[in-house]
This record gives C-alpha cells, structure tokens and sequence, in this order.
C-alpha cells in the first residue's frame, strides 16, 4: 500500500470515527435539529486537537503500552511494528483506547505488505508478495487474498481499537 493511498484509509477512518462521536457529543447541541457532521463536531475542536489527530506514534506491537503517554497527549494513532503480534494484542490496544483523551480512540495501523513485510502472519496467515501475486495469480486471485486475508486485518484492529 503506498503512502497515498494509506494516508486516505486514515484519512476515511477519521472522519468515520469522528462522526461515530456524534453520537455523544461532548456539549449539548443548541438544537434539537441541530446536524451532526465531521465539519459540527471539528468546528468545536481547539486547533491543537486537529493537529495532534495528525500524529501518528510507532510502537512495537509487543509493547503497545509503551505509547499510552502519546496517546493521553492526543496522538491521533498508532502504527503497529514487529514481527509477530501478540495473542493479546486485542486487550493491549483495549488499554491503549482508555487513555486516549475525549473517548476519541487512536486509529491504529500496520506495515502488513506481505511477502517479507508481514507484522501479524501469526494472526492472519502467510501473505504472499506482492511480486509473486502478480507474476502467479489473476487479479480475481489477488483481491480474494486482500479481502480473506488483509481487510479482516484492518477491521480487527479498529474494532478491538474501539471496544
């Protein structure tokens, strides 16, 4: 996945969580018909909250601990590093949500490429390179290897980001 193309997963995911906020707004609406969009609830936002949700803090996906002090400051995410996740990563990043300020839960991420670059193999199974998909499998192939594979990937970790 390209730097592009990452940058605007996280970019969808923000927004999708900041509008999953307007659920429990953090002040009560003047209105009754008052309309909860990403732009009402950001308008109420500091401009040093806006720019900590750009700050995203590399951690070792055996210690996610090791960033709960960023997180409390109001870094906006995580990026996930390593070779092997833990079986408790779920619980690890659980912890990792309650000190994140505002009930806003960081967006947590990884580097999973496959091939040499695959930071939960243990979790998700082998994924082939990229390289060798294309050189061996159709196009039909590789998305079912992205979609039975990666997506659950990116899922999981939001969803045990946000219980």
């Amino acid at each position: 996945m390209s730097v592009r193309s990452s940058g605007r997963v996280a970019v969808v995911l923000a927004a999708a969580l900041l509008l999953a906020s307007c659920t429990t707004p953090a002040q009560p609406t003047h209105t009754e018909a008052a309309a909860c969009t990403t732009g009402t609830v950001l308008a109420g936002w500091p401009l040093r909250r806006l720019a900590e949700q750009t700050v995203v803090v590399p951690v070792d996906e055996n210690d996610v601990a090791a960033v709960r002090d960023q997180v409390a400051a109001g870094a906006g995410g995580v990026i996930l590093f390593g070779s092997s996740a833990p079986a408790d990563l779920g619980v690890q990043l659980a912890r990792l949500r309650k000190a994140a300020p505002g009930g806003i839960a960081p967006l947590v991420m990884t580097d999973e490429e496959g091939g040499a670059v695959q930071r939960m193999a243990n979790l998700v199974g082998d994924i082939p390179a990229a390289r060798t998909m294309g050189a061996t499998m159709t196009p039909r192939q590789t998305s079912q290897v992205f979609q039975c594979q990666a997506a659950p990937v990116m899922w999981w970790l939001q969803a045990v980001a946000s219980s």
